[in-house]
């Protein structure tokens, strides 16, 4: 199907850019009229170099002309984060939707995919280790033994082994290592919360090092059931990591990874307006205890091949993926009586191959070449217990002698196989100057098989008979290609060793696809088209007073076309008027910054502050429900991050710390009709921590509270369905203690 185009606002292209010239180009100049001639030697407060892989090779940051928020081990721990919906508090115009089905769908400066179903690969690519990620229904990860967090803003694809016109996140993995090290983390906390975990690393036999993580987590849950006086929303995850590393020779190199999970959580219920919130709940479901949960289990492997010759390395990244997923979750709030409700089956299987070929970089000219081959099966099978909705058989056209539907279902295969080629030179003119230029093209096949609606009816109250299966209408099949060029032109300007500016037009693409949510007749099977993302970016980056401080700008104008968003279709059934599916909503205009403060300003003391402005806005919407100068979903206008740490001595051998930071969101809506039940207002989220630490990191403890204002909050909702309004709601105010042990 042909992608519709437009024109973009010439008046507000004007606009941003120029603001966007003087944002980023009057930095420097403050910069330059700071510097002393002791800036060559830096002070020993200097800020430490963040090095990042995100072109790669390893770069530090301050030398990327891309809009990058990078954490490393240390301040991955010290923030506590968990999962990577984590990330999203400490990052500038990052924002994450945990819609009804407990699926985190990411959004990067306005451009996301706000929908339930898991077939819909997401507009913001996350790596694990170099490894897509193809479902957001695989974003339930823990993080554990984490050495990096990359989160890049913008189109990704020039470099990368799938393209995403929101930009990607990278998770790296600590590396074994030759030396003996090890740690074990113990924590208690509120609400029953314990964990335990740890890595040891270290030489397996000559050439060859190994490194084995875990991560042990529990807890009641903190929501309380208002009927059955049950815990909601406890955790019951096991993970497990093992990384082997060989040096077979001087030019020849393997990484061999395995890693496993098990999620037997409880699932918080969903809450309905007036009764309860994010510490309770009227809602439940038909299970012998009546609490939601599930039952994932999680594994993988990769194999990572580097080999370096006449110059040039060539690097293999072949992985595999698979998820078994089932959830009986609460989607309306209600008791049993009434009841609707879900219970979600699915298996996910990915493989991917990337052959990637880099230059040394020891010239000005550099370059990256790939090939990227992925292919992922989804199996789904979705029954909503639907007994309290009322549905009359015969509206459905169901041969049924009982009075109501009680099931539902929705159940489909998806194939998707995506092939593309990718390269990027970069080009030094100078000692100043830098371009940088990428092309890509992709192909992208997808599949959806044996689409159907399993309906089920039982005797209800004075009726008799056997239960009563079927099917709505046959299994339906149906088949799309997509294909699309896309790439990047950039130029760095290096005003001097400490002064970047930066400037790029990119272009991403994000196939089009079917919907994988509930149907009741085949015509509500419509594909989508892709979309597509012209991105317009301006920025720098200064190091100032003799490196203790870090001011890093980013000014970004998208052209975004074609937005893939949760639309409504005509459904016409069982009194439901419409159906909710991914599609194609209109055309949007982002236009926003980032600015990022990282400062040291005195002895232990360290700070940073994020601040991220997004201004998105639909200016051309293909369906009734959405008006010009509508805002897309998760597109808060404001948001702030911030953090402070301090260390002072205690003596010779150890010293204390304390610790705060805090993430603001602006007004935001969860959906792309401005639902007013669906806007949750601006709120503020604060964390502490203080302890005692050995100076030689053999030891330490801390004390740590997170929402210490304890804040209800809520993380997304849905609307318009059979069940109701629905909310789900932020975690309340924890506290806890962690104890850390080095064997080093």
């Amino acid at each position: 199907m042909a992608a519709r185009t437009r024109t973009p606002h010439k008046s507000h292209w004007l606009a941003a850019t120029s603001l966007g010239l003087l944002l980023p180009l009057s930095l420097p100049v403050t910069a330059m009229a700071q510097q002393t001639p002791a800036q060559e030697n830096k002070s020993a407060r200097a800020l430490e170099e963040i090095i990042v892989t995100a072109q790669k090779r390893e770069q530090n940051i301050n030398d990327v002309g891309i809009a990058i928020t990078a954490f490393d081990a240390e301040t991955i721990k010290d923030l506590r984060f968990q999962q990577p919906v984590d990330v999203t508090t400490q990052t500038a115009n990052f924002s994450v939707n945990t819609l009804v089905t407990n699926i985190p769908n990411f959004t990067i400066r306005g451009v996301g995919v706000n929908d339930y179903a898991i077939n819909q690969a997401t507009s913001v690519g996350t790596y694990v280790d170099q490894v897509y990620i193809s479902s957001p229904a695989m974003l339930l990860f823990q993080m554990f033994d984490v050495e990096r967090v990359e989160v890049l803003k913008g189109p990704q694809g020039t470099l990368y082994g799938r393209n995403t016109t929101g930009g990607a996140v990278q998770f790296i993995s600590r590396a074994p290592t030759e030396e003996f090290d090890a740690y074990v983390d113990l924590e208690i906390g509120n609400y029953g919360y314990y964990k335990a975990a740890g890595a040891i690393s270290g030489a397996m036999g000559e050439s060859v090092n190994g490194r084995f993580a875990f991560d042990i987590t529990n807890s009641d849950g903190y929501q309380t059931n208002l009927i059955t006086g049950n815990k909601h929303g406890g955790i019951d995850r096991v993970s497990l990591r093992g990384i082997v590393d060989w040096a077979a020779s001087d030019t020849f190199d393997l990484r061999f990874k395995v890693h496993a999970g098990q999620d037997n959580s409880s699932l918080n219920s969903l809450t309905v307006p007036g009764v309860g919130g994010s510490k309770s709940s009227n809602g439940s479901i038909d299970t012998v205890t009546g609490v939601p949960y599930r039952d994932n289990e999680s594994e993988g492997l990769s194999l990572i091949a580097n080999w370096d010759f006449d110059g040039m390395t060539l690097t293999s990244v072949t992985s595999y993926d698979k998820l078994d997923r089932f959830e009986y979750g609460d989607t309306d709030g209600q008791y049993i009586d009434g009841r609707i409700d879900q219970i979600l089956i699915s298996t996910i299987d990915q493989f991917t191959q990337e052959l990637r070929l880099t230059s040394d970089s020891s010239g000005p000219l550099s370059w990256v070449g790939g090939l990227f081959y992925s292919t992922d099966e989804i199996d789904d099978g979705t029954i909503y217990e639907v007994t309290g909705s009322g549905f009359p058989p015969f509206v459905f056209g169901v041969p049924s002698n009982y009075a109501v539907l009680d099931e539902l279902g929705n159940t489909f295969q998806q194939k998707s196989d995506s092939t593309a080629i990718f390269g990027q030179l970069e080009y030094d003119i100078n000692e100043r100057w830098h371009l940088t230029g990428g092309l890509r093209y992709t192909w992208e096949d997808k599949a959806l098989n044996n689409v159907t609606t399993p309906w089920g009816a039982f005797p209800g109250p004075g009726e008799s008979g056997p239960d009563e299966y079927g099917l709505l209408f046959p299994p339906a099949s149906y088949s799309e290609d997509f294909g699309a060029w896309s790439g990047k032109l950039g130029i760095d300007y290096q005003m001097n060793d400490d002064n970047l500016l930066y400037a790029s037009i990119s272009k991403g693409f994000k196939s089009g696809g079917f919907q994988g949510t509930l149907v009741f007749s085949p015509a509500n099977i419509i594909p989508f088209d892709e979309e597509i993302l012209w991105a317009y970016e301006i920025g720098s980056k200064s190091t100032l007073v003799e490196g203790m401080l870090q001011l890093n700008t980013a000014f970004f104008y998208y052209d975004y076309q074609n937005l893939q968003a949760q639309g409504t279709i005509e459904g016409g059934a069982g009194g439901v008027e419409n159906l909710f599916a991914l599609q194609n909503i209109g055309d949007a205009e982002n236009i926003g910054f980032e600015i990022e403060l990282q400062a040291a300003p005195a002895d232990g003391l360290s700070l940073f502050l994020g601040v991220g402005y997004l201004d998105a806005e639909i200016t051309d919407p293909f369906i009734a429900e959405v008006q010009p100068g509508g805002t897309p979903a998760v597109s808060p206008k404001w948001n702030l991050n911030g953090r402070g740490r301090y260390e002072f001595a205690n003596s010779g051998s150890s010293y204390w710390f304390v610790q705060a930071d805090f993430s603001y969101q602006d007004d935001v809506y969860f959906d792309i009709y401005e639902t007013e039940f669906l806007r949750e207002g601006s709120y503020w989220l604060f964390n502490a921590s203080f302890g005692v630490s050995a100076a030689d990191g053999r030891w330490s403890a801390t004390a740590w509270g997170r929402n210490l204002a304890d804040e209800e909050y809520r993380v997304g909702g849905f609307t318009g369905g059979v069940a109701g309004p629905v909310s789900a709601f932020g975690a309340p105010m924890t506290y806890g203690v962690t104890l850390s042990y080095n064997f080093n």
